[in-house]
């Protein structure tokens, strides 16, 4: 095991961030955790000290180049587990935790792949979260179903081979089950309806192809009813240009898809969240190849203005949205990759002043190949 690293809290400069920019100044009680799936090294488990600080160490060592991390309790213990997109064709893993910041891993499922996202939800209405693997490299996504103890039991979801970069889960046509939305890479978005069994009907969300590495769910209009926001990644030259895009739900399962704004990006996953505290979701994009991540606000009718969130400019690869400070405002988490140009690019955290704008900082002066991030109460405190 690699030795402790603490992730130093020093007082954010007033200056814009340089490339190693120091972190914000936390409160002392740090409600969360914070995971780092790595494509190069192995997972980190980052726990908060109590004094502002988190002390960081591998999670599995066997799990170097994991692609995304989710985090639930999947064992029905009361301590939170970790999920790992492992590839590329081997098994993802599933890492029970001990409710201290200690976890015991082992293979999900018996069927190799070569996973790019991975989401938690309640498949067959069992009270116990299952796992959904999106997979890349055009292998069929898979659904595996928790038996509350550990094991898996893992199936195919439908007979499509997509490019699946993200996945999302919930109740898109209102029959109390939970459904499947898939971000796809040069194929139409897919939304899998549920049969509340495990099973799913799958069907392109719009006719056109997207892009697509993102995916996020919620009532973007505040009609009650799950919508969908798709994180667009930008062609190559001569190609059409991308924009993010949201699709707006009927409650039926179908979606009315438009385009959020104009400006073309390389957005790789979307979070939503009410940042300025207006009761509506508003949404982060990470973006990747060196452009600013972005806040988009949200008017409360399903479109939105968008935003720098600050002038740095680093290849992120994964959002997450939480109360770091306890200020009761949503912050943002997001992982970074540290191999483009030879740029220093550690994870980064941006504090909410309340109404929508952050102060940024570095988590710690480390280089990193983050792909993932996800966020608990890990250890106590």
């Amino acid at each position: 095991m690699k030795p402790l690293r603490s992730l130093l809290i020093l007082a954010l400069a007033a200056a814009p961030l340089a490339l190693a920019a120091p972190m914000p100044a936390f409160a002392e009680t740090l409600t969360v955790d914070v995971v780092f799936a790595d494509a190069d090294d192995a997972p980190q488990i980052c726990l908060r000290d109590g004094e502002g600080q988190y002390l960081c160490t591998e999670l599995a060592p066997n799990a170097a180049g994991a692609r995304d991390v989710a985090a639930g309790d999947l064992n029905a213990d009361g301590d939170l587990d970790v999920v790992l997109a492992v590839g590329p064709d081997r098994p993802n893993l599933f890492c029970a935790g001990d409710g201290a910041g200690s976890f015991t891993c082992s293979a999900i499922g018996t069927l190799p792949s070569t996973t790019g996202s991975i989401a938690l939800g309640d498949l067959n209405g069992d009270g116990v979260l299952d796992v959904v693997a999106g997979n890349v490299t055009n292998q069929r996504n898979h659904a595996c179903l928790s038996d509350g103890a550990g094991a898996f039991d893992c199936s195919e979801i439908s007979i499509a081979s997509d490019e699946t970069h993200d996945i999302a889960i919930g109740d898109v046509d209102g029959d109390g089950t939970a459904d499947i939305l898939a971000a796809n890479g040069g194929k139409p978005n897919r939304v899998c309806l549920g049969d509340g069994n495990g099973e799913f009907k799958c069907a392109p969300i719009a006719g056109d192809a997207d892009d697509s590495y993102g995916v996020a769910l919620g009532d973007l209009n505040g009609d009650g009813k799950l919508d969908a926001m798709f994180a667009n990644v930008e062609r190559l030259p001569g190609g059409d240009p991308q924009h993010n895009r949201a699709c707006l739900g009927n409650g039926h399962g179908t979606f009315v898809c438009h385009d959020i704004s104009s400006h073309v990006e390389r957005s790789i996953r979307v979070a939503l969240g009410d940042l300025d505290g207006d009761k509506d979701l508003d949404a982060v994009f990470a973006n990747t190849n060196q452009q600013p991540n972005r806040a988009c606000f949200n008017t409360g009718s399903g479109s939105f203005e968008c935003h720098q969130i600050d002038n740095a400019r680093f290849a992120t690869n994964d959002v997450a949205l939480v109360d770091l400070d306890d200020d009761d405002t949503l912050d943002v988490v997001f992982a970074s990759s540290c191999h483009v140009g030879h740029r220093v690019e550690p994870n980064r955290a941006c504090l909410n002043t309340g109404a929508g704008a952050f102060s940024c900082g570095d988590v710690s002066a480390d280089l990193t190949s983050s792909s993932g991030v996800a966020v608990g109460a890990f250890a106590p405190f």
